[in-house]
């Protein structure tokens, strides 16, 4: 048993000498993979970087979509017109008959790219029991058309609108 000991011994202690003792192109060898390891590091993490700027740029670019002058879209009363501007962070619709506003309410709003938050936080007279109302709707683009789809609530009232931009 003792003798086993000592071969496994003499085996250690030679491979621990050629680790010590290695040549200079292994040495170098080991020293082009390390460096190749931590350049493909930085490589992904750079990557991953410009991915998750893409990401975010891409997500800013669809919230900004929406901003704008909007038309809404119906064939019901073509004598009532009613438009929509969203601004970062605002919104007012108007509804006008005949050149004459006859209502009109707005308030706060958020959209992250896909889902789009309204608070009422005015409206004129017949309007005042939208105040305090909030609306979430998913968005979709389809040209220069916007479809919108949701719910306002406290009512419960399911909408599905399409809005023009009006240029």
């Amino acid at each position: 048993m003792e003798q086993q000991f000592s071969s496994l011994d003499r085996v250690m202690e030679s491979e621990t000498i050629s680790k010590n003792e290695a040549s200079p192109k292994s040495q170098m060898s080991r020293e082009v993979k390390t460096v190749k390891k931590v350049l493909l590091l930085l490589i992904a993490i750079i990557g991953v970087g410009i991915s998750v700027n893409a990401q975010v740029s891409n997500a800013r670019s669809r919230a900004d979509q929406i901003q704008g002058v909007w038309k809404y879209v119906y064939a019901n009363d073509p004598s009532l017109e009613v438009k929509c501007i969203i601004t970062k962070g605002h919104f007012v619709f108007t509804y006008v008959r005949d050149n004459v506003i006859t209502a009109s309410f707005g308030g706060t709003c958020s959209f992250d790219g896909e889902t789009y938050v309204e608070n009422v936080k005015f409206g004129t007279r017949g309007y005042e029991s939208q105040i305090g109302a909030v609306g979430r709707y998913s968005i979709r683009f389809e040209g220069n058309n916007m479809r919108k789809t949701g719910e306002v609530y406290p009512s419960n009232t399911r909408i599905n609108e399409t809005w023009e931009r009006v240029e």
